[in-house]
């Protein structure tokens, strides 16, 4: 996963330095959400580190995969201009709660940095179902790719076998 976003990264700061910069996109990586939540206790300190810049609630969007109980991959996605997180789970289990313990960072997030503060929204949104019990992981990434590019992540198609494996390859060869 944490290879991907690197990946996600890298393409991202090549797009933004051209001649028509892309959105602002910033991508955590997995351990972004068991810093701020750890054993089930939120700690905004512990996650502090990861934003030391204000830039991080102005961009269009902020990816976080996180792996719930080491056993299933999801993804959280803040939309800081509609103050807005969505959960994309392939099973229907991300906690909400998940998403509350986000938006209380963002909201202690905002007065750090100066930003107004508002109340934020966690919102579970429609996405493929998981075919079997071992790809999850798939999902989180896919979802990033097809979103950074400005496409839709309902109704993407193919096997999740020839996903996984376009990852893989994407993950050996070093780009996307």
């Amino acid at each position: 996963m944490n290879g991907y976003v690197k990946l996600l990264r890298v393409r991202q700061l090549r797009l933004s330095t051209g001649i028509d910069p892309k959105p602002h996109y910033i991508f955590f990586n997995s351990f972004f959400y068991e810093s701020l939540v750890n054993k089930g206790k939120y700690d905004y300190s512990a996650a502090q580190r990861w934003t030391p810049k204000e830039g991080v609630l102005k961009a269009m969007k902020i990816f976080i995969p996180v792996n719930m109980t080491l056993t299933h991959w999801f993804l959280m996605v803040v939309v800081p201009a509609e103050a807005r997180f969505e959960l994309y789970d392939s099973l229907g289990v991300g906690s909400l709660i998940m998403g509350k313990h986000v938006a209380r960072w963002a909201r202690e997030e905002a007065a750090v940095h100066g930003l107004p503060v508002r109340e934020w929204s966690v919102v579970r949104m429609a996405c493929r179902k998981q075919e079997n019990s071992n790809e999850c992981g798939v999902f989180p990434c896919r979802y990033m790719e097809l979103m950074s590019r400005g496409e839709a992540v309902v109704g993407w198609g193919g096997r999740l076998e020839y996903h996984g494996r376009r990852i893989a390859a994407e993950l050996l060869r070093g780009s996307l």
